[in-house]
């Protein structure tokens, strides 16, 4: 008897401690614990980090031998490109060092602009990332807008979240509309001044 009494101690604490370290607000979450455990894999790491939703804990991805000789780490770039998208947060991109095989701020702000939902990510981003972003913003509003029109019931708070949402897309259309014509006049202004 005295035999199975451990085995099912260690099950017990074992299945206790795994709910306690996955439970909201205790700081550890079951993914990093796993990847202490297994040794630190790389990929491991960057799926706990990117679950996190935290680009600092990008920093936990070690690099791997063969990136090593070249300077570069791809998975914990990736990282920094997914949490950022996931969090459609172009600032974070910053730390997206980039090199051989990896993935760069760039790279990170297109997936930020071509991941985007809301119109706000669009005012974060400049250039052709706003652009893109707008793109994005705009199909996903679309797809909320036909989800929305397939619901049986509609609560006053699902109108009201809609009325929102198309206010934003089109004060967003708006100030894209005015950026597009300010290039386009830019770019009129060159041709006229050219000479021959």
């Amino acid at each position: 008897m005295r035999l199975l009494q451990k085995p099912f101690n260690a099950l017990a604490v074992g299945v206790l401690g795994t709910v306690l370290l996955s439970l909201p607000g205790c700081g550890i979450s079951l993914p990093s614990v796993a990847c202490d455990v297994t040794g630190g894999d790389p990929h491991c790491n960057q799926e706990a980090a990117v679950e996190s939703g935290n680009a600092d804990n990008c920093d936990t991805v070690a690099q791997k031998e063969e990136f090593k000789k070249v300077g570069s780490n791809p998975p914990r770039d990736k990282c920094v490109v997914m949490v950022s998208a996931n969090n459609e947060d172009p600032k974070t991109c910053k730390k997206a060092q980039g090199g051989l095989l990896s993935y760069s701020e760039k790279d990170c702000l297109e997936g930020v602009a071509e991941t985007a939902h809301e119109p706000a990510t669009r005012s974060t981003l400049g250039g052709e990332y706003a652009k893109v972003c707008a793109n994005s913003v705009a199909k996903k509003t679309m797809e909320d807008i036909d989800e929305f029109n397939k619901k049986p019931k509609r609560t006053a708070e699902d109108i009201r979240i809609m009325q929102l949402k198309m206010q934003q897309l089109g004060k967003m259309q708006q100030d894209l509309t005015e950026i597009i014509k300010a290039e386009y006049e830019m770019k009129m202004t060159v041709v006229k001044n050219l000479r021959i």
